[in-house]
């Protein structure tokens, strides 16, 4: 059966990041919304890169320090899901599932610089395995431009 790599952007205007940092950091008891969550097997998710902080104020600041204008309908951070087919990680063990995750998340820092990164989680108590990382598209140049950064459909495929 055919196995695949999934990478995922989602971009985030506003201020929706208490949400998704409390399903990234399962801030939580349960959650209703998820049924795939199994919150006993929380202990063994595992950050490549700790949040340092909320991630609202982590994102702020991020956006302050380079110095660059906003505006409402600006992308404030992405959130970026890896993960693969449920097949890869069958009999893997959870030192190659590690391994697999800091690859990946290294070449995510490489590509938006680690700067700017507000966390790095893996979620092992769902079904697949997969990492949430999220970032401030901030270009070189201090711009913040989601577009630059990520890409459109054919410049992804060349990722």
């Amino acid at each position: 059966m055919a196995q695949h790599a999934i990478l995922r952007f989602e971009k985030h205007k506003g201020n929706p990041a208490r949400p998704l940092e409390a399903h990234h950091e399962r801030q939580k008891e349960q959650y209703a919304s998820n049924p795939d969550i199994d919150t006993s097997r929380s202990k063994y998710n595992f950050h490549i890169v700790k949040p340092e902080g909320r991630y609202y104020h982590f994102i702020q600041n991020r956006i302050e320090q380079a110095g660059c204008r906003t505006r409402k309908d600006s992308t404030r951070f992405v959130d970026t899901l890896v993960t693969a087919s449920p097949e890869f990680f069958k009999g893997k063990s959870p030192k190659e599932i590690q391994a697999f995750f800091q690859r990946a998340a290294d070449f995510l820092i490489g590509r938006v610089g680690r700067e700017n990164i507000v966390s790095a989680v893996v979620h092992m108590d769902e079904k697949t395995p997969h990492l949430h990382l999220t970032f401030v598209p901030l270009t070189k140049d201090n711009r913040l431009c989601a577009k630059e950064i990520i890409g459109n459909r054919a410049n992804l495929t060349k990722w």
